[in-house]
């Protein structure tokens, strides 16, 4: 699976890692869903450090379609449901 980290890169994840990845993201939603800044930055810092453990980086130079894409770590809480919103529109 391939995972774009806005303004980081691509990452390949190898399939029988993605359990542990959905989870992060379940608790990266929840945190979004609730509002709660600390617990947003917080899930997504970790979601972010376990591609990077899982994964392999994908070489700048290759852009693959991505099968999953996050924010980057500097985005807040904030910037990310705007981005979400115009994924959405």
């Amino acid at each position: 699976m391939i995972v774009r980290i806005l303004e980081e890169g691509q990452w390949e994840v190898p399939d029988s890692s993605m359990e542990k990845i959905e989870k992060l993201d379940d608790t990266l939603e929840d945190a979004l869903n609730s509002g709660d800044e600390i617990a947003f930055k917080s899930s997504l810092d970790a979601i972010i450090v376990k591609i990077k453990e899982l994964g392999t980086k994908v070489e700048d130079d290759r852009i693959l379609p991505s099968d999953l894409m996050l924010p980057g770590g500097e985005y807040s809480l904030e910037e990310t449901k705007q981005l979400l919103q115009e994924e959405i529109n």
